[in-house]
Formats: structure tokens, C-alpha cells, sequence
């Protein structure tokens, strides 16, 4: 494949995800205040329990999904539509028993659960609540799933995010509507896991009449290597994951569930805004690194480490600086629990634009299907952020957990620097410790730059005008920054740029 075709199903797919994202953001805003108001603190704070606790069904793919893209990079990069089709039928197979294993679990789930928040909703308010929801969780992994990793595989990204975003323009305004006339919290999560359904049904359809896949290819594990290696990998990132929302949930309080998702709302907003740019770049790594093109993976990686590193930067500083501010116009009127917490927002919103450098790398390691090789750097974040969590949280609460979460993230993220200098780019780890360098360099005069302005909690639009001047402010820093210190970079932006417009 040339690299021009890949760079333009890179784009493709970018372009997509930034609009779907910016759809995810807009309908978070939106949903989660109406949520708050509508049914107050605890039980929305359930129902992100609720939402965390189902996603934990994910552990029981044990990575095969990621092993799965793997193969399919190879098998899809060489053409061979036997193999793809193997692979395929290994996939529903595999998905399929997920599926039926997701309908035991939701059993368990209404049999226990209950008894975390016995004294505060009822059993059958509860049960009811985890019975809609579940069904959302089902059409993903017994549907889903098999589809959309081809689709991502294939650099075809745009498909399935084009559907999500359609399907999420719809459950936003359903949603909203049956809220305003008064239906249950029960109600308003069953519309929407019934409108999911399309997704599937669609992706079903599309792979159908683009890919000539032989229907009658016996599954086979064979072409899916390394399925055991990437189990612990798999858990350990799941669980990571996971900690916060249930370490709050066993050893504090629902309502610290609803604040500590109000913040993260923001923060993994801005985490996927910025991936979104990049959506795709794991199955053109993966491609690279099938057709042996060591010294071109090297030269895009290093840009897209540049780009990813200047975004988290110049994104997450001006969010920690107008986080608590938002929150505070967010939330006036909710006084049901306490939503003003800047100790635990400036920690939160670290550990975000750390676990963003992490995911950047990740993604890497994840096309190289180096699953056996960093597995016990996994196991070590994993225990890291649930040992420090559950240690802190009944000290320290939300700073507790978000202090576990920051101290995993750190680790893995220098424990990928040290793997990338020995293996799959084989490059000074020097390269990564100065970026990292001057990523604190940055932040810190942006920080500087700005702390005379007393950001506006007034209400919306006094926050936005504080916010411009901040932005603008953060943006001249990050400029001067990249000029002085990284102008090789901006030169191969330059040239890019100068190529498109001549084309």
C-alpha cells in the first residue's frame, strides 16, 4: 500500500472521529447536567457505577481483540482473504461466547449489587436499572465487535464512527426528550441501549458487501498468535481502567462516583478529542510494521509523538486552569454533594494528560502485538493504581484515587520510553526524556503566564471570555515553544503542508 493511500484513510478517519468526539463531548455536557438535575447526584452517580461495573465485562476478552487486529494487519496487508476470513470466524466465535458470558454476569450483577447501595435505592430501583443498561453492553460484544476490529484494522475507522455518531445524535435527543417529560432514569437508559442496536445491525450489512469473506472458513486460533500473552496485558489495563469508579463505589460513596465523573466528563473529553486526531495511526502502524518499514515507522512516530505531546500539553494545562471554574457554573443549583474540590482537579487532570502520552505509546506496542513482552510492566501499573487507590481513598477520597491513577500512569509511560530504546524503534530513550523535559518546561509558563487571571464563575459566558484570554495566552507559549525547541517538526509540518496545497 502506498504511503499516500494510508495517509489519506488516516486523515479519513481523523476527520470522522473529531466530529464524533466533539458529538460524545456536546452530548456529555448536555446529558450529564440534565441527569443531575432531573434525578439528583446519587442516583446518577449509580448509574456511572452501574455503567463501570458492566464494562468490567470486557476482562473477558482477555486482549483477543488486540491480537486479533494484529493478525488481521498481516493478513489484510498481504491480501490473503482466506486468512481474514479465518480470523473472522475465530472472531464471531470468540465474541459470540463473550456475549453469553456477559448474560451470566448481568445475573450476578442483580443478585449482588443491590447490596452496595442497600439503604440508599431500593433492589428493584437498582436491578431495573442494571437490566437497561446491560443490554448496550450485549449488542457491542456479541454483535459488534468481530465488525468493527476489521473495519479498524482496514484503516476503515470512518464506518463505524460515522454510525456512533449517528446514533448518537439520536439517543442525545431521545434521551433529553423523555427526561423533560418525566421519564424514569430506568426508561431514558433503555431507549438508548435500544437505539444502539442499529450499530451493529449496519456494520453487519456493510462488511457483508465490501469484503468477500468465505462464510465457511472453520475458525481457527492458529492465526491468531500470542492470544494467551495478551490476556494479562489485557486485564491489567482493564482493571487500571476500572479502579476509580469501583474503589469509590466500595470504599466511599455514590455521590463521590457523580463528582468524580462530572470531572473526568471534562478531562476524557479532552482525551478524546485529541485522539481523535489521530484515530487510525494503530492500523497504520500496524501496517508499517507488516511490510517491514522500520525506518518510516520511526520518522512517523516521532511526529505523532511531537503532535501528541504538544496537544496533552497546551489542552490539559488550560483545562486544569478553567476545570474548577466550569465545574462550579456546571453545578450551581446541585447542592446535593460537594462538586468544588481543586485539590482533586489538579490531580485528576494530570493524570489524564499522563495516561494520554501512555495510550500514545500503547498504541504502538499494540500494532507491534508486543503482548508477552511488556505484560509484567502491565501487571505492575494495574497494581500500582489499585494498591495506592484503595490505600488513600478512605484518607483522601477523590484525591486518593486520582493519585493512584497519576502514580500507574507515570510508571508505564517511562517504562515505555525504556522499551521503545531496546526494541521495536531502537532509539535513545534521551530522545523521550527531553520531550518530557520540555513538556514541564511548557506547562510551567503557561501556568506562570496566567496565574494573574482570576477565571469568571459568574456564569457561562463570563467563563468563556476568561477562557479565550487564557487560550490565547497558553497558545502563544506553546508557539514559541515549538519554534525554539522543536524545529525540525514544525519544518515537516511546513513541508506537508506546502505539498497538499501544490497537489
Amino acid at each position: 500500500m502506498q504511503m499516500s493511500s494510508r495517509i489519506t484513510k488516516l486523515k479519513r478517519n481523523s476527520l470522522c472521529a473529531l466530529i464524533y468526539y466533539v458529538l460524545l463531548v456536546i452530548s456529555g455536557f448536555l446529558l450529564t447536567g440534565s441527569y443531575l438535575r432531573h434525578y439528583g447526584s446519587e442516583a446518577y452517580g449509580l448509574s456511572v457505577s452501574v455503567a463501570q461495573f458492566l464494562s468490567l465485562i470486557a476482562l473477558c476478552d482477555m486482549g483477543v481483540d488486540a491480537v486479533i487486529s494484529a493478525a488481521l494487519y498481516r493478513a489484510l496487508a498481504e491480501g490473503d482473504l482466506r486468512a481474514v476470513s479465518r480470523i473472522m470466524a475465530f472472531s464471531r466465535r470468540f465474541f459470540g461466547i463473550i456475549g453469553l458470558l456477559l448474560l451470566v454476569y448481568v445475573a450476578a450483577l442483580t443478585l449482588f449489587y443491590p447490596s452496595v447501595t442497600e439503604g440508599t435505592f431500593d433492589r428493584t430501583y437498582t436491578v431495573t436499572l442494571i437490566l437497561a443498561m446491560s443490554i448496550s453492553q450485549f449488542e457491542q460484544f456479541y454483535l459488534g465487535m468481530p465488525n468493527q476490529i476489521l473495519l479498524n484494522a482496514d484503516q476503515r475507522s470512518y464506518v463505524p464512527l460515522a454510525v456512533s455518531g449517528v446514533t448518537l445524535v439520536v439517543y442525545t435527543a431521545v434521551s433529553a426528550v423523555l427526561m423533560a417529560l418525566g421519564g424514569s432514569i430506568q426508561t431514558v437508559k433503555l431507549a438508548g441501549s435500544l437505539i444502539y442496536l442499529a450499530r451493529p445491525a449496519f456494520l453487519s450489512v456493510y462488511v457483508r458487501k465490501h469484503y468477500a469473506l468465505d462464510r465457511n472458513e472453520k475458525a481457527s486460533g492458529d492465526d491468531v498468535p500470542q492470544k494467551l500473552s495478551s490476556v494479562v496485558q489485557h486485564i491489567s489495563y482493564t482493571v487500571s481502567s476500572n479502579t476509580d469508579v469501583a474503589v469509590l463505589t466500595l470504599c466511599s460513596s455514590i455521590d463521590s462516583v457523580s463528582v468524580y465523573s462530572v470531572y473526568t466528563m471534562i478531562t476524557g473529553g479532552v482525551r478524546s478529542l485529541i485522539i481523535s486526531a489521530t484515530t487510525g495511526i494503530q492500523a497504520l502502524f500496524g501496517n508499517l510494521i507488516a511490510n517491514g518499514e522500520y525506518k518510516e515507522l520511526n520518522r512517523v512516530y516521532s511526529l505523532y509523538e511531537w503532535a501528541v505531546h504538544t496537544a496533552t500539553v497546551f489542552f490539559y494545562t488550560v483545562t486544569g486552569i478553567l476545570i474548577v471554574p466550569f465545574v462550579t457554573v456546571y453545578t450551581k443549583g446541585i447542592n446535593d454533594a460537594e462538586y468544588r474540590n481543586p485539590g482533586f482537579a489538579a490531580l485528576i487532570t494530570a493524570a489524564f494528560a499522563v495516561m494520554m502520552l501512555r495510550d500514545s505509546g500503547n498504541f504502538l506496542i499494540r500494532a507491534a502485538g508486543h503482548f508477552r513482552q511488556t505484560r509484567n510492566a502491565s501487571i505492575t501499573e494495574a497494581l500500582l493504581n489499585l494498591g495506592i487507590s484503595v490505600l488513600l481513598v478512605r484518607r483522601l477520597g477523590l484525591i486518593g484515587v486520582a493519585a493512584g491513577t497519576l502514580s500507574a500512569a507515570l510508571f508505564f509511560l517511562f517504562y515505555q520510553a525504556w522499551y521503545f530504546s531496546k526494541d521495536i524503534l531502537k532509539r535513545p530513550a534521551a530522545i523521550f526524556l527531553k520531550q518530557i523535559c520540555l513538556d514541564a518546561a511548557q506547562c510551567g509558563c503557561m501556568l506562570l503566564a496566567t496565574s494573574g487571571i482570576r477565571v469568571s464563575e459568574k456564569g457561562y459566558m463570563d467563563w468563556f471570555f476568561s477562557a479565550i484570554t487564557v487560550g490565547t495566552i497558553c497558545v502563544a507559549v506553546s508557539v514559541a515553544f515549538q519554534l525554539l525547541f522543536f524545529r525540525h517538526q514544525t519544518a515537516m509540518i511546513k513541508d506537508a503542508v506546502n505539498r497538499h496545497r501544490k497537489a
